[in-house]
């Protein structure tokens, strides 16, 4: 065994043995990725949010108190004061229960704390086609953050029919698909990245492990070979 050869059999190994670490901790890829673990607030979609309050309905003077709890939620959120936005958020919640847009952002300022659950559980009844398109992909990452591939996959992918380009998103739907198995269509998804952004080592990196997982070691080496600096 020459080499090169060598090489490619220990990352083989290695990348191996780092999958079935991640298959037994929970959904592959946790290892990786500290993302998952801190789910991070999107401060474009927020500052969209600030100052769009809904039309007033009880007077078209004064602007009522839950309208001001909800903007107030929201530049709580923009600064990352999540309990707090959260109080405020439960307060509007509480006056008009069947507001979409605001079960969603609660939902987020959950997600943000790690409450994944609860997020989830905010969500619950939610008419997915009724999610307005601002909304959706940051919908789509506290299902996936549930575990709810399936509901996470149709989000990320309703997204990209209009944002394409949208690499982030897609990265996220290429992991999603991973997790839930479906690699052939995963493997897909980081090629199209990686036609785009063919210097970006962890996005091969990442499309090698999932390589791994679909049984195609030797291609996996290949990839990992081409991110290390001494080749």
């Amino acid at each position: 065994m020459n080499g090169k050869q060598w090489r490619m059999a220990a990352l083989t190994a290695f990348f191996s043995f780092i999958a079935i670490v991640g298959a037994h901790a929970g959904q592959p890829g946790e290892t990786t990725v500290s993302e998952d673990r801190e789910p991070v607030m999107d401060r474009q979609f927020w500052s969209q949010r600030l100052g769009h309050m809904p039309p007033v309905v009880e007077n078209t003077e004064q602007i009522p108190e839950w309208q001001t709890r909800l903007e107030l939620a929201r530049l709580l959120t923009y600064q990352e004061k999540y309990e707090e936005a959260l109080a405020q958020y439960r307060k509007v919640l509480a006056e008009k229960p069947d507001m979409m847009d605001v079960k969603i952002e609660k939902a987020l300022v959950l997600q943000y704390m790690g409450e994944t659950d609860q997020a989830f559980k905010t969500l619950d009844g939610l008419a997915l086609t009724d999610v307005p398109p601002e909304s959706i992909k940051q919908i789509a990452d506290v299902y996936a953050a549930a575990k709810q591939y399936k509901t996470a996959e149709q989000l990320y992918q309703t997204y990209l029919r209009t944002h394409s380009g949208d690499l982030s998103v897609r990265f996220k739907l290429a992991r999603v698909l991973s997790w839930d198995g479906q690699y052939d269509k995963s493997l897909e998804q980081y090629e199209w990245i990686l036609q785009r952004r063919p210097d970006d080592i962890q996005v091969r990196r990442h499309y090698a492990t999932v390589l791994i997982w679909a049984g195609r070691q030797q291609d996996a080496a290949r990839q990992l070979e081409q991110t290390l600096e001494d080749q």
